[in-house]
């Protein structure tokens, strides 16, 4: 007799997809109940609030706000343009009697909440990256040596006996979900549904939700299980996906990823694959060694070609999840999108976290100094070429010079800025380091920073919603740029 975590199953519309096999996972969730506000297509977006509210208290110059607001210039000066051209501000940077009624139904807007249920997993205490505003249960229609079964429609006696996936090593003691991390839910949840509404050709009723304010509504979850699909398309070779339990994208890398983690706990989730794989049911991780192919293949590969990166903070994670990703896009002549803008992503933090490295490693006190003021871009290119670097060819200090100072300087501190400051910031910490720094001993094409700030262009349509579809080619360009990085770098451990 199975023990279950609970009787309440979930499931929403997830139809059964199509390949050579599929198979129903009820996966073990706590489901905790939030207060959101509510939805009006009267509502102004976070930029636009904030600069209205601005413009009300009397600032009004431009480069002010956008210093307040750690925006750029460019963005702040098309924003009050959309707000000029939608009636909200006047031509003189004056709010509108449009512009005084958006801000205060803003304002009564955020005392009007909704509530909704964001999805933990037991197993780590991570959220899955979904919203939805009410749970869907469904009951089986009976039960198998303690299994549920349930009838795909009615009028059909075939039944689906889902793999059930067992919550008996998981953490019961889990803290409630903290509000940054709901925050940080609801953005992946719009992101999610702004790429499908863009991808999709079918109308699609999906909403996203707002989250300027967060409040958790009960203090024990609902546990609950969360009906998924295992399954593997036709002449995929060792590829598996797992559905988004939601709906909103057809294929779940969260969810995979989580399954992935807890196999070697779970033997019927095991033998469900090795099922797939055409493997005998006894040897229940026996299927496991083909996914371990890759995964230890990046592991000897990192080990042996980039002896040094595992003193370098973040480094090692990120160079070994571009090995892995690379060499799983190679195999497959079939990629999906979301594997090339995740390996196009993971590239990007691989070099971020070796810069930062870089910052660490050779400070850079007297830098500040060059970035005094607010120096206009030809003044920033100006400080670039006297540094006479000789990796930095005369095409480079133009986007050398083009970061925000502001970001140039955060770099500096504590290396919490995008990669262009970052490699910005590197060049500039060169001052203090004639003799050691390695951008003073490395050649162009020893340290390819020309690459590396072409990768750094890809971050905005790669890392967020894009129409932009990036083509498998760049995406291996991508992880050569940051693999050869990290192999130049980790020499100067």
């Amino acid at each position: 007799m199975a023990k279950l975590f609970t009787d309440r199953f979930i499931r929403y519309r997830n139809m059964k997809p199509f390949g050579s096999f599929q198979r129903a996972v009820l996966w073990p969730m706590n489901a905790w109940r939030v207060l959101v506000p509510e939805q009006s297509g009267s509502a102004l977006n976070i930029f636009e609030e904030a600069i209205l509210g601005l413009i009300k208290s009397r600032c009004t110059d431009v480069n002010k706000i956008a210093d307040l607001l750690c925006l750029s210039v460019t963005l702040v000066d098309y924003i009050i343009q959309q707000m000029v051209n939608n009636g909200l501000l006047t031509s003189a940077m004056g709010l509108t009697p449009k512009g005084k009624r958006k801000l205060t139904e803003q304002e009564e807007l955020k005392t009007s909440l909704a509530s909704g249920y964001v999805f933990q997993d037991i197993f780590t205490g991570e959220l899955m990256p979904r919203f939805v505003k009410e749970l869907q249960y469904i009951d089986a229609d009976e039960y198998r040596d303690g299994r549920p079964a349930f009838r795909r429609s009615r009028g059909e006696e075939q039944l689906d006996s889902p793999t059930l996936v067992s919550h008996l090593n998981a953490e019961h003691a889990l803290n409630p979900p903290s509000a940054y991390e709901i925050i940080d839910c609801i953005r992946d949840h719009n992101v999610a549904i702004h790429n499908r509404k863009l991808q999709a050709d079918e109308f699609l009723d999906l909403e996203r939700m707002r989250y300027d304010s967060i409040e958790i509504v009960d203090s024990t979850p609902v546990p609950v299980y969360l009906w998924c699909w295992l399954y593997q398309k036709e002449n995929s070779g060792k590829e598996w996906l797992v559905t988004d339990p939601t709906d909103i994208t057809p294929a779940s890398e969260w969810m995979r990823n989580r399954m992935s983690r807890q196999l070697e706990h779970q033997p019927n989730l095991a033998g469900t694959l090795n099922q797939m794989f055409g493997i005998e049911r006894k040897a229940t991780t026996d299927w496991k060694a083909r996914e371990d192919e890759i995964q230890e293949s990046a592991r000897l590969e990192l080990l042996s070609e980039f002896p040094g990166i595992r003193h370098i903070p973040l480094a090692e994670k990120y160079l070994l999840a571009v090995i892995r990703r690379t060499k799983n896009i190679e195999q497959n002549d079939r990629v999906y999108r979301e594997d090339i803008d995740s390996l196009i992503g993971e590239a990007q933090k691989l070099v971020e976290a070796l810069f930062q490295w870089v910052l660490q490693k050779w400070p850079a006190p007297s830098a500040h100094v060059r970035l005094q003021g607010k120096p206009k871009p030809w003044l920033r290119r100006d400080v670039y070429q006297a540094l006479e670097i000789e990796c930095v060819p005369s095409g480079l200090i133009k986007k050398l010079a083009g970061p925000d100072t502001y970001q140039v300087k955060r770099a500096l501190e504590n290396g919490q800025a995008s990669l262009k400051a970052l490699v910005s910031a590197a060049a500039l910490s060169t001052c203090d380091h004639q003799e050691t720094h390695p951008l003073r001993k490395l050649s162009k094409d020893e340290i390819k920073l020309i690459e590396i700030m072409e990768l750094a262009e890809l971050r905005n349509p790669a890392s967020h919603a894009s129409q932009r579809k990036f083509k498998k080619e760049e995406a291996l360009t991508a992880s050569e740029t940051a693999m050869h990085c990290a192999k130049v770098l980790s020499n100067w451990v």
